[in-house]
């Protein structure tokens, strides 16, 4: 079987990226501690780490100007 490449690539504004970020960070802080709640933190950081990579970014952000 074959993989099949998208005909479009969606294009983010960076509201739409940082917002999950930011749910899963709320999720995280009602888990009591331990693994549910560091897997949602890690999920977290990594977003931010990905989100701070300018060539993902010029890559996934729309720009509307």
């Amino acid at each position: 079987m074959t993989s099949a490449e998208p005909l479009v690539e969606r294009l983010y504004s960076l509201d739409e990226l940082t917002e999950p970020r930011r749910n899963t960070l709320r999720c995280a802080r009602s888990f009591p501690l331990g693994d549910g709640r560091h897997q949602h933190r890690q999920l977290a950081v990594s977003l931010r780490l990905l989100f701070k990579s300018e060539k993902w970014l010029r890559d996934h952000i729309r720009n509307d100007s």
